[in-house]
């Protein structure tokens, strides 16, 4: 116990060191400036930014050089020799009109065979923000095959590495899937590698500076890591000692014991909720269960309310309960309208977090589980009362 309480003790003092330097060179290093700080960041915005990076004929000017980078994350890797990549079609927001399911690819790649036979297909599902839709999966995939027969490949995108949701695909095909190479589970900090990839491959300045702001923005945004002095210096404190190293792992250990319980409690608030009876659709999934980087589970909501697109999360930290209502885009001003709806509604006294969402309600670790099940599920019923009064009112003007 005493080597934990030391490891605790040099990391806390290293930081602080590092926080220190921070202030007093602030002014040569601007941490804390990015363009990202002033740019929409949403699914549909990155998934820009991600598509361009992958198109040989992107305003980066680099050819295919990032594509090959990219494909050798995927689990397919050694096909994609026999494609012309130079040749590749890059798209966003493809509608799938084939399989005529009317739904839109985030990012699609179609790719020549160098023989010229057939082409291969790829659809980016860029999974950040909102929740799975039912068949989602399914129907691209129907769609990747009507125009690429049995060449094609999913990839399914998200924060922490989640799995699709049943709904959206069931656990046997995509573990078929999986067992043809035919899908990959990709996280976004894994976007971070291949950017430095890039870096090394770039052979322009403004590229080079934009595929690093990139990086630094995933592995701030998705990893926490404001600054990677900070993991560098605690990485060089564990490996200094043996006893140290020791230490990580009981912390470790007791993190991954806690993460268990979180991801208990959350699954047993699940099983409170049935959604299929609201007046209105309301989809219903599990957030951070598979990341063990973050000491907290979360069960959430996904809903409209008159124009937005909101989510209720319910997470389930070591000490206490919250109920968060959230914007899907995180958008201040967004979150401020969202803010005006919800004390119409009677909710009053609310927080805005610093990540631009709106706090309702915190509850003890002791809380029972149905007293948080009644706020949240009346919560629900007001915001779609008034998403429905709203589009009456609309229809009747």
């Amino acid at each position: 116990m005493k080597n934990v309480e030391n490891l605790l003790h040099s990391v806390s003092q290293e930081l602080k060191a590092l926080d220190i330097a921070r202030q007093r060179y602030a002014q040569q290093l601007a941490p804390d400036f990015s363009i990202f700080n002033y740019i929409s960041t949403d699914e549909m915005m990155l998934s820009r930014m991600i598509a361009d990076l992958l198109n040989p004929k992107g305003d980066h000017a680099q050819g295919h050089v990032f594509l090959s980078l990219f494909l050798k994350q995927l689990t397919n890797a050694p096909h994609y020799s026999l494609l012309d990549i130079h040749r590749a079609k890059v798209d966003t927001e493809v509608l799938t009109f084939r399989s005529r399911t009317q739904r839109r690819m985030d990012i699609y790649l179609e790719i020549p065979y160098s023989d010229g036979t057939n082409t291969f297909g790829i659809c980016i599902e860029n999974k950040l923000y909102a929740a799975d839709q039912p068949n989602q999966l399914i129907d691209y995939a129907k769609e990747l095959t009507l125009a690429h027969q049995d060449h094609w490949h999913v990839i399914y995108l998200t924060q922490h590495g989640n799995e699709p949701s049943t709904f959206s695909v069931a656990q046997s095909t995509l573990e078929n899937w999986q067992q043809q190479n035919k899908c990959t589970l990709l996280v976004y900090p894994t976007l971070s590698y291949w950017l430095m990839a890039c870096i090394l491959e770039s052979q322009n300045s403004k590229v080079t500076a934009f595929l690093h702001t990139f990086s630094t923005f995933i592995t701030s945004h998705f990893l926490g890591i404001k600054d990677m002095s900070e993991f560098e210096s605690i990485e060089k404190i564990i490996h200094n000692k043996p006893e140290y190293q020791n230490a990580f792992m009981q912390i470790y250990k007791h993190g991954v014991q806690i993460k268990t319980q979180l991801n208990k409690q959350i699954s047993a608030l699940r099983n409170l909720f049935n959604v299929d009876n609201k007046q209105d659709k309301v989809l219903i999934n599990f957030h951070a269960r598979n990341d063990y980087s973050e000491l907290l589970s979360c069960l959430y909501f996904d809903l409209d309310v008159k124009n937005f697109k909101v989510f209720i999360d319910i997470y389930a930290y070591p000490n206490r309960y919250e109920v968060i209502l959230a914007e899907r885009t995180y958008d201040l001003t967004k979150t401020y309208q969202l803010q005006d709806i919800i004390e119409q509604l009677g909710y009053q006294n609310l927080a805005i977090t610093d990540n631009s969402r709106l706090l309702l309600q915190t509850y003890s670790p002791e809380s029972d589980h149905h007293t948080i099940h009644h706020f949240v599920d009346k919560l629900i019923d007001h915001l779609i009362d008034f998403h429905l009064n709203e589009e009456q009112a609309l229809a009747s003007d």
